[in-house]
């Protein structure tokens, strides 16, 4: 199960030129730009959180921010004209600016429950597209309440890995058999069965079966999607051919013939346990 997929960009894999030249971007100027990379990074994760660059702003500007926000100001010297002190204000405000953003609270629960929808989608927007046996997001597990409600949304609006590795059958069996690699297996032991029928994409990833993940590489993706009224019951995409245009077609034909004898409920496909094993049957059908 992966859990980190909730956190922050920390731009490991990104050099400080990049990160520079996103900066400048954003910004339109060079000034303002940190030189050390923890400090790059920090500005990078401000922009991520969509906080403002208050090293961009003017003293007054600052000013004006800290009294709207009734925010009390310590060490800020209004009589002096210095350089010095200038910078020293400035750099004043700017840090106890961003402590209060820091320890910013917001009285979610106390939203009307059409507006506390609204904000679990826009968190959930940040996510990553696609999802590889995740745990369930931090807002879930705060209280009974958000859970009840952030969970459906998760579900539903995010597209879920499950992995399946290739193995030969045995003495018992011939063939090509697909099994769901134990990270999947957790996630799927974590759904209930009403999450599990709000789930609207499964993304199945064929994979050889080895020793090491690196050593695993992908044969297949195939992606399938249940859609709402109005549309096609589903749709499924092979992003990789490795037995041509015909081995697509008995993905396809498989697939769908598993979706049009799943139980619905107002034209919506409810997926449950027992559906996503015959998907995998049905895949597993097509590498015999």
């Amino acid at each position: 199960m992966f859990d980190r997929y909730w956190c922050l960009d920390k731009y490991n894999n990104i050099n400080m030129s990049v990160m520079k030249a996103r900066l400048q971007a954003l910004d339109g100027q060079k000034t303002g730009i940190p030189f050390s990379r923890q400090k790059l990074v920090d500005y990078m994760q401000r922009i991520d959180r969509g906080l403002l660059r208050y090293d961009l702003c003017e003293t007054n500007e600052l000013l004006r921010f800290a009294a709207t926000r009734h925010i009390a100001i310590h060490g800020y010297t209004m009589n002096n004209s210095k350089a010095v002190t200038v910078r020293r204000n400035h750099a004043a405000l700017v840090n106890q600016l961003r402590r209060a953003d820091d320890q910013a609270t917001f009285p979610l629960t106390r939203l009307p429950p059409e507006l506390r929808v609204r904000v679990y989608e826009l968190y959930l927007r940040d996510f990553r597209i696609v999802l590889k046996a995740p745990t369930q997001p931090p807002l879930a597990r705060t209280c009974r309440m958000l859970r009840e409600e952030v969970l459906p949304t998760f579900y539903f609006r995010n597209t879920f890995v499950v992995s399946l590795q290739i193995h030969t059958g045995d003495a018992r069996s011939s063939g090509t058999l697909l099994r769901f690699d134990l990270d999947s297996i957790a996630f799927l032991e974590t759904l209930s069965p009403d999450h599990l029928s709000r789930v609207r994409k499964l993304h199945f990833n064929i994979m050889r079966a080895t020793s090491t993940r690196q050593q695993r590489g992908t044969l297949a993706e195939v992606i399938v999607s249940l859609t709402e009224n109005g549309d096609p019951r589903t749709s499924i995409k092979s992003a990789t051919l490795p037995r041509g245009l015909l081995w697509k077609k008995r993905v396809i034909a498989g697939t769908e013939k598993v979706i049009t004898r799943m139980e619905s409920k107002d034209g919506r496909a409810i997926l449950k346990i027992g559906d996503v094993y015959a998907l995998r049957s049905a895949l597993e059908v097509v590498f015999h």
